[in-house]
Parts: structure tokens; C-alpha cells; sequence
């Protein structure tokens, strides 16, 4: 069974923004027995996908806490629009294909034969 960092986004008047994560190791729960879960906090979104990656767990944007638990206790899937991917900088979350059907079309633009003035 596949490991799932859920990552959930906070704030704070005094940090602003930060991604709040835990993971779905055996024993993780999130008010009794948060130790197993590996909390951690970071202040990037990417920072955390590459957390997650790092580690070998599949990072999973959540919208509440009560979506963790639900998580944790196995009443609420995760569906495939939840993970993550990330990718870095401003390309994080753009699909490989759109990138490369882009390059694709600026190649075939500046390989087009000039057209002359006269």
C-alpha cells in the first residue's frame, strides 16, 4: 500500500502562508498518535511535494482537516485529481504533453522560411 504525504494549506499572521503535511504510515492519527505521521511544515508548496518525494510517499493536496481524517480513517478516497505532481518553478503543474506540443509549435514557427519584402 502506497504512502501519501497530505498536505494542506494554512496561514498565519505572523509567517503568512505555509503547507502543513503529514503522511499515512501505520498508526498515523492525527489527534491521538500524530508521532507515526511525520509532521511537518514547510513554506512552499514545493517544498513539500519534494519532501514527500524524497522520502518515497505520494504528495496529496487536501482542503481540511477533516478531509486528513477522513483519509485516515479510510473513509474518504484519494482520487487521482489530489495528487501532486509538481515539477518546479513556474512549469510545477503543467502536463508534459502541453509543454512539449508548445516547443513543438515555436520550433515549427522559427523554422518557417522568411518571406522577402519585395
Amino acid at each position: 500500500m502506497p504512502t501519501y504525504r497530505l498536505i494542506l494549506e494554512g496561514t498565519d499572521p505572523t509567517v503568512g502562508t505555509y503547507w502543513a503535511t503529514g503522511a499515512t504510515y501505520p498508526g498515523c492519527e492525527r489527534v491521538l498518535n500524530p508521532t507515526p505521521c511525520d509532521g511537518q511544515s514547510f513554506f512552499s508548496l514545493q517544498e513539500a511535494i519534494d519532501y514527500a518525494k524524497g522520502k518515497g510517499e505520494i504528495p496529496v493536496k487536501v482542503s481540511t482537516l477533516q478531509d486528513v481524517d477522513d483519509i485516515l480513517a479510510g473513509t474518504k478516497q484519494i482520487t487521482d485529481d489530489m495528487i501532486l505532481n509538481g515539477g518546479g518553478g513556474i512549469f510545477g503543474n503543467i502536463s508534459t504533453p502541453v509543454l512539449v506540443g508548445g516547443g513543438l509549435l515555436i520550433l515549427m514557427m522559427l523554422s518557417r522560411p522568411k518571406r522577402g519584402n519585395a
